[in-house]
């Protein structure tokens, strides 16, 4: 093995009125990545800030305000960006099966330290769903400002939701691009569940548009799989396997990496809050700036479940 990443990361979120006239929530996260040995990156931090207030004016009518605080910090070589904005938005129920929202919001990013500059503007989103027998059928458009040279990105995808008669599954269909175009870059995104009395079985792919330490956009692309068996009433076992890869957006930058992840893990229940959890996982790592490098753990630990209602 040559070079460890560390990743720490604490959040919390909160809601109030929900179901009143007026409401409110909010999420709060920062995380952590630090780099030791053989990495060539850079250590960095995600303070993460989001708040929504929501009014229902009418039972088909709902509109909010919100506001997003994220500082994202290199410890090093690297382009720090800071992003503050501020919106308005409104959900309305056009028929019993057909719902639209709209949201508009002015965006700001500045970027210091290898790169310096400001990225301002509106953003804005549109989303269409109509309910399914068996689900929802949504389409979807975003335009956002963005740290790239065209200052913006946009995003088009057509939604999917059904349920199975043993599970679910999830499928989005999309594009994205640089600037105020749609662009031609795909973006495919699918879940599906499939559940027995004592099984359930779990496959996915999902692909997002990324900035890294250096401001370059990238699509990460997952895949995923995973096998959970009951052994009885107080223990399990689970398999679970990943694929992912990141491919850079610039043709200029050589940092595509692709990593390869199984494990095995086991949970006893030793209370109603306790359990037992112990399990296995072999990681691969490949990057085409770097070496490829391994790394296997073994880990066995307690935790625990509760629920907290103020």
């Amino acid at each position: 093995t040559e070079g460890t990443r560390k990743f720490y990361s604490i959040g919390v979120e909160g809601a109030v009125g929900r179901e009143a006239p007026i409401g409110a929530n909010f999420a709060w996260r920062y995380s952590e990545i630090k780099y030791d040995g053989g990495s060539n990156q850079e250590d960095n931090s995600t303070n993460d800030f989001r708040g929504q207030a929501d009014f229902r004016i009418d039972p088909r009518i709902t509109t909010n305000l919100t506001a997003r605080y994220i500082d994202f910090d290199t410890n090093g070589d690297g382009v720090d960006r800071k992003t503050t904005g501020a919106g308005a938005g409104v959900v309305l129920e056009v028929s019993p099966i057909l719902t639209t929202s709209i949201s508009l919001s002015y965006d700001k990013i500045d970027r210091s330290g290898d790169e310096t500059g400001t990225d301002k503007g509106i953003s804005g989103s549109d989303n269409v769903t109509r309910d399914m027998p068996n689900g929802s059928l949504g389409l979807s458009y975003e335009s956002d400002v963005a740290s790239n040279d065209n200052s913006r990105r946009s995003f088009l995808a057509v939604e999917r939701d059904m349920e199975l008669p043993r599970g679910t599954l999830f499928y989005s269909l999309g594009v994205t691009g640089a600037g105020g175009a749609i662009g031609a870059d795909p973006l495919v995104n699918v879940r599906y569940t499939h559940i027995r009395p004592t099984q359930q079985i779990s496959l996915g792919m999902s692909q997002r548009v990324n900035i890294d330490e250096d401001n370059n956009e990238q699509i990460n692309t997952s895949l995923t799989a995973s096998f959970d068996q009951q052994i009885n009433n107080t223990s399990s076992f689970g398999i679970n396997a990943s694929l992912f890869n990141r491919n850079d957006l610039d043709s200029d930058n050589n940092n595509d990496t692709r990593r390869i992840e199984i494990g095995v893990t086991y949970r006893h229940d030793l209370t109603r809050d306790w359990g037992l959890v112990g399990g296995y996982s072999h990681t691969r790592l490949k990057e085409d700036s770097g070496r490829d490098r391994n790394r296997n753990t073994i880990f066995v630990g307690l935790e625990r479940s509760f629920d907290w209602i103020p």
